[in-house]
């Protein structure tokens, strides 16, 4: 009897502290990047900062890391985002966000990166290609 008690006092407990169904579902999203900064130099089996900067879409959208997709010596980048379900979602308008993703090449050799700036009138994806030699 103790037991049915304890998981019937547990039951009400996760009730009552439900969020609502709008605060607790997200849906995760890429966003486009609008501007890089990129070192000038690079190291073998060193972290070098790439600055990204990009624009938050709203109040419910929230920046979570890196879309980031290694095939050979390219790498894809876009930003991740949480949306919020939520009703009450405002447009921003905010100068943009900026964030450094770290860089370690493993092997010397020429890196293309290809940053996602999303989509041209033709609704094909659009990129900032930058080309970079590890010594």
């Amino acid at each position: 009897m103790k037991k049915v008690f304890a998981l019937l006092i547990l039951a009400i407990s996760f009730v009552g502290c439900e969020l609502e169904d709008d605060e607790r579902s997200s849906v995760p999203q890429l966003g486009p990047i609008e501007d890089v900064t990129m070192p000038a130099r690079y190291k073998v089996d060193s972290v070098s900062k790439i600055v990204i900067r990009y624009r938050q879409p709203s109040t419910c959208h929230i920046f979570t890391g890196f879309y980031y997709e290694r095939f050979s010596t390219t790498r894809t980048v876009a930003i991740q985002f949480n949306k919020l379900n939520r009703n009450n979602c405002e447009p921003l308008n905010e100068p943009p966000f900026e964030t450094e993703l770290n860089f370690e090449p493993q092997a010397s050799g020429a890196y293309t990166f290809k940053f996602w700036t999303g989509f041209d009138e033709a609704g094909a994806e659009t990129y900032i290609t930058e080309e970079v030699v590890v010594p």
